[in-house]
């Protein structure tokens, strides 16, 4: 009998980074031997439908929840929370939804899978039975606190009662480094350390295989990138201030960043570039598709990530493997995973920031040997190998099932 291979992610496809992890694992699993697995994928976004015909994976739009019982008082008490704080209607709202939709998710449980895949940080969307692998990006709400996107006190509870939730349904947890195992047994010892599993990032397929294209709109030949949106903890405001102290000395000196300006740290940003006198050092083209940021990372002078959060990030792994030079905050994971591929700085430090940013503008060969190094540890572990490692985990606990269950599992 095949082992039932479920996927199942409220992710968008606008999502960004979110995105391109959870694609990654669909394309994984959609390798695994059709004589012996079935794998369907449940969704909240009819893009995933067209996408996914070209891998040929049934995939179904579900609106539903599944909360296994043992969750139902955590979620019922993160309401009375959410209906506690004024100024959180629309999670209200999203909450009770889920609640009334707890007994009507029939769709996904009579597939009865025998392993559920939730590749997101979202509450798990447990099934009964089957044995399931779920993710932690990240627990910045532990270590980065004075951010308000994750320190507020709401934020805070909330994400203790998810991540909790994880750690009880998953029976593999997957992180992106060493860094981020240490960072789960450190915020929440009752974990399990044999189900944590380090499946570090790459970049992935849809990028290192696209055919660049050009953005609208008008480059300058040579320019900084940074990809991300205006999120306080992307430390765009201090990437401002860093070129504001070079512009004397490099009147030229350009970043395109591009991303989603309706974050809550764009106004901050802006008024440093206005104080400044920068309007003409950034270019802002907002969201770009993955053409347009394989054209960018080709033709930047460096990626440039003053990001306060880790423990890794995507984009240093995506200008790697297309030949970009990283320089990017000296934080949590990012020396572990990119090593001596990148230039390393302390976010918080305006002047050391614009001492790398200098150093890249102007040093050619620097940037020579940046490309070289960047492109051999993108070759260490690339997509394939993150597919072939996330087959391999699909399969370890399919196997399990069969040991426990017998051949009819």
């Amino acid at each position: 009998m095949k082992k039932r291979i479920a996927v199942y992610t409220p992710v968008h496809h606008n999502w960004g980074g979110a995105f391109q992890y959870v694609e990654a694992v669909i394309i994984a699993l959609a390798g695994l031997p059709r004589d012996s697995y079935d794998v369907r994928v449940w969704h909240r976004d009819d893009n995933w439908s067209r996408l996914l015909k070209k891998f040929d994976v049934p995939c179904m739009n579900i609106t539903e929840y599944m909360i296994p019982e043992q969750f139902r008082e955590n979620i019922t008490g993160l309401l009375q929370l959410h209906e506690e704080q004024k100024n959180s209607a629309q999670q209200t709202q999203e909450l009770k939804i889920l609640l009334n939709r707890f007994s009507n998710s029939s769709r996904l449980s009579e597939y009865a899978p025998h392993v559920m895949v939730l590749p997101q940080m979202a509450f798990p969307n447990a099934v009964p039975g089957a044995r399931h692998v779920c993710v932690i990006h990240d627990l910045m709400h532990k270590y980065e606190k004075s951010f308000p996107e994750v320190g507020t006190p709401e934020e805070q509870r909330a994400r203790d009662i998810q991540f909790n939730a994880i750690l009880k349904t998953g029976d593999i947890v997957l992180v992106d480094s060493e860094v981020g195992a240490k960072h789960v047994l450190e915020c929440y010892p009752h974990a399990d350390k044999s189900k944590i599993r380090v499946l570090p990032y790459t970049a992935f397929e849809d990028i290192v295989k696209c055919i660049p294209q050009k953005p609208a709109g008008n480059f300058p030949e040579k320019f900084f990138f940074y990809p991300a949106q205006f999120w306080k903890h992307k430390n765009h405001a201090g990437l401002a201030r860093a070129i504001a102290r070079l512009r004397k000395d490099i009147p030229d000196i350009h970043v395109v960043a591009a991303g989603n300006t309706k974050q809550n740290g764009f106004d901050d940003f802006m008024k440093i570039v206005n104080a400044c006198g920068l309007e003409d050092a950034f270019s802002l083209p907002g969201y770009v598709a993955t053409e347009e940021l394989a054209w960018f990372y080709k033709h930047a002078r460096a990626l440039v990530m003053p990001t306060f959060f880790g423990p890794t990030n995507i984009p240093p792994l995506e200008a790697m493997a297309l030949g970009c030079p990283v320089a990017v905050s000296g934080i949590y994971g990012m020396p572990e995973r990119y090593g001596d591929a990148a230039l390393y700085f302390n976010p918080a430090d305006i002047g050391e920031l614009a001492g790398i940013i200098r150093r890249i503008w102007t040093d050619d060969a620097l940037c020579a040997v940046l490309r070289e190094k960047g492109k051999r540890c993108a070759e260490q572990w690339g997509f394939t190998d993150f597919y072939g490692a996330m087959r391999a985990i699909v399969e370890e606990l399919a196997c399990g099932l069969s040991q426990r269950a017998g051949s009819g599992a």
